[in-house]
């Protein structure tokens, strides 16, 4: 029987889609420094790789649920930033999106961070805040006085929105 390269594509597709959702996901390198600044702060510890929106393949890096097991914090790292990795393409971008805005739904403050970020000790910093006041919801990255950014950003006009 001769398979046809489109069905040869296909089958591989369907294998390594398989495959993906056999193994559970290694922690990235910034994942794994996030998780030891986590733990060297004495912070609760969060849950790896939650699923938290259902009926979607969507994993949290770190969530902490709250009481009811919906709403609470999720942080999200966003590597390769720099250098047009799957958090920067096209794809990537809009399924992150489509995941920002389920989350969101469902009662979660969502941090995004930056390898950067999580080096510095920001996105600790970050979290701490987070988890020590309950009532700030305005979580968004903020943008350094004086920067451009789009309309939305802490930091930025908001007289449009």
């Amino acid at each position: 029987m001769r398979v046809s390269p489109a069905q040869a594509r296909k089958l591989g597709a369907r294998v390594r889609a398989r495959k993906a959702r056999a193994a559970p996901r290694q922690p990235s390198k910034l994942e794994a420094l996030l998780a030891s600044h986590i733990h060297a702060a004495g912070l609760p510890v969060p849950e790896r790789e939650a699923r938290l929106v259902p009926n979607r393949r969507y994993r949290a890096d770190f969530a902490w649920t709250g009481e009811s097991g919906t709403g609470g914090l999720v942080v999200e790292v966003q590597g390769s930033t720099f250098t047009g990795g799957r958090h920067t393409r096209g794809a990537g971008y809009e399924s992150d999106c489509e995941k920002l805005a389920l989350l969101t739904l469902q009662g979660y403050r969502v941090l995004w961070v930056t390898g950067r970020q999580v080096r510095s000790g920001q996105a600790l910093r970050w979290i701490q805040e987070a988890l020590g006041s309950p009532e700030s919801h305005d979580l968004a990255p903020t943008r350094p006085s004086g920067t451009e950014g789009p309309q939305g950003y802490a930091g930025t006009p908001q007289n449009s929105l």
